[in-house]
């Protein structure tokens, strides 16, 4: 019993690794684009997060001090027994890092999830009876990656899946390799191994990678059994073994076509809230002739989804409130108290209707009754998130505020002009934009290196005939092109063009020859912030807030 809940734990503190490398390795569609401009490599503007992730992390933590425990009564039955110190349990993941030697580490993968990929994806629709339909249905269901899916989702996910048979014997996920595909079981049975570590396992100095024993762990996959989910969401590495045990029939789906129908999904409902949006009325105002494209397009992001069950009160006549309600699937009954008492309905909300819009004016005293007639699914916002995110509702409804169309060409037109927000700089002149052809540049170092190209170091003469420091960001256009980013590097250089904020890095031109498209920066030395957040750890609440803040 003892080995093998040894095998139990070092088993989770791989799954345990995998899953924070994952975390800390991912970087976001930004900073897949390049190298940094600063002495190392790209530092991510944010770090990807994933609600799975977190939940299967959380729960092989618990499950890991429920083995201990169990592996600590064993210990001491055992030692009381036979008259033996019980065995050491393996060290902890951070613990068994500072003892080994040290590992050169690869570059962090690249994620490449572009909106333009989403949009050119064409899904393939696999025949398959409706037995096999139901069980994949029912694996993916409640799979906590596939709780945010939608009911259409999950049908366009289901059809998708595509059928693979393996001979008893053969691997169908080998440790260590990467993975793009996630399998449900229709027929048969496979066996979980963790190839440990030689010196773990009483074989000697070794590692993972190089010899060590297999060990058998987990229960075995059965019809309905699903595994390899993270494997959708980035190429992270597998982190175990997977091999049949009997003539096996599965059914997978590669990340391509995740990403595909879930980011199609995800275009689809932004376009429909949109709309949703700007056919709301407030008073004689509708929203969509108010408020600029940008503002709609932030009261989008700041919206939030609820449900609620057939028979839930949503709001309630009397009732002070401050959410708008907008209705994304389901119907409403609305509810008018009477004179003699009790209530009367008035009218029947659907998809597209929304309620509760004079919370964004004031704190509403509601007016009717709204019950779900219906499962519905809201689209919901807070006043207080409005309000900083575009000010008062009602000085945007009387034309008081000036347009972000207006602010935004003032903000071009300075930069273009060489003119500076004022900033804590003094008189530095980074922020002076300046055009240079590549035969101005002198190479002097490489300063990293990312997933589709490297930053250098250059130099140039100004206009003053002093020599000044660039960073040049080199874009392949052979990785451009092969994943899709043609509309994110434009994106990319749009925004940038517009930016102008010291704690923003610099743009100054783009350049391009047959090979590689080249972005000119702001030369920053301060180093990666990344590198540093691993080195720390974490960072002070202080840093944490002005990182964010920035």
């Amino acid at each position: 019993t003892v080995p093998i809940i040894f095998a139990f734990i070092h088993f989770y503190y791989i799954t345990i690794d995998l899953i924070e490398i994952s975390h800390h390795s991912t970087p976001n569609p930004m900073e897949a684009m390049g190298a940094s401009c600063s002495s190392s490599t790209v530092a991510p503007d944010k770090m990807a997060n994933d609600n799975g992730d977190d939940l299967t992390l959380e729960k092989a933590k618990d499950e890991i001090a429920a083995l201990r425990k169990q592996l600590e009564a064993l210990q001491s039955s055992s030692a009381n027994a036979n008259g033996n110190a019980p065995p050491t349990a393996p060290a902890p993941a951070a613990a068994r890092t500072k003892s080994a030697a040290p590992v050169k580490k690869n570059a962090r993968a690249a994620v490449v999830a572009t909106r333009a990929a989403e949009k050119d994806y064409v899904k393939r629709t696999i025949p398959k009876p409706n037995s096999v339909r139901k069980l994949i249905y029912d694996a993916i269901k409640s799979n906590t990656l596939f709780r945010a899916c939608s009911e259409e989702e999950l049908v366009d996910l289901v059809d998708a899946f595509d059928s693979a048979d393996y001979a008893k014997g053969s691997t169908v996920i080998k440790q260590g390799d990467e993975g793009e595909h996630f399998f449900v079981v229709e027929e048969g049975s496979l066996d979980i191994t963790v190839r440990m570590a030689a010196e773990e396992s009483g074989g000697g100095d070794g590692d993972a990678g190089a010899g060590g024993n297999e060990v058998k762990v987990g229960v075995p996959y059965v019809a309905g059994s699903a595994f390899g989910e993270l494997a959708l969401m980035y190429g992270s590495p597998r982190a175990a073994t997977i091999r049949a045990t009997q003539d096996c029939k599965l059914w997978s789906i590669d990340r391509t076509a995740f990403k595909g129908i879930t980011g199609q999904h995800k275009i689809k409902r932004s376009e429909m809230h949109l709309e949703f949006l700007r056919k709301v009325k407030i008073g004689d105002k509708v929203l969509g002739d108010v408020l600029q494209s940008e503002d709609i397009n932030a009261m989008a992001l700041a919206t939030q989804q609820d449900t609620f069950a057939k028979g839930d009160v949503i709001v309630r006549e009397g009732e002070r409130g401050d959410v708008f309600y907008l209705i994304e699937s389901g119907e409403v009954e609305v509810f008018k108290k009477k004179e003699g008492g009790g209530d009367a309905p008035i009218a029947t909300l659907s998809s597209g209707h929304f309620f509760g819009e004079r919370a964004l004016l004031s704190e509403d005293v509601r007016q009717a009754t709204c019950i779900a007639s219906s499962d519905v699914k809201c689209l919901y916002l807070m006043r207080e998130d409005f309000v900083l995110m575009l000010g008062n509702l009602q000085d945007l409804l009387d034309g008081k505020v000036s347009s972000a169309d207006d602010d935004g060409a003032a903000a071009v037109a300075n930069k273009e002009s060489g003119g500076s927000t004022d900033n804590a700089t003094g008189d530095d002149t980074s922020n002076e934009v300046v055009k240079y052809e590549l035969s101005d540049l002198e190479t002097k170092q490489t300063l990293g290196v990312g997933a589709f190209g490297r930053v250098k170091l250059v130099t140039a003469k100004g206009k003053d005939g002093k020599t000044k420091a660039y960073a040049l960001k080199c874009l392949a256009k052979t990785g451009i092109v092969e994943n899709g980013l043609q509309d994110h590097v434009l994106n990319e250089k749009e925004i940038m063009e517009e930016l102008n904020h010291p704690f923003i890095l610099n743009f100054h031109c783009a350049m391009q020859d047959s090979r590689n498209i080249y972005f000119l920066l702001e030369v920053l030395q301060g180093g990666e912030l990344f590198k540093f957040l691993r080195a720390e750890n974490q960072f002070p609440e202080s840093w944490s807030r002005f990182y964010a803040a920035s």
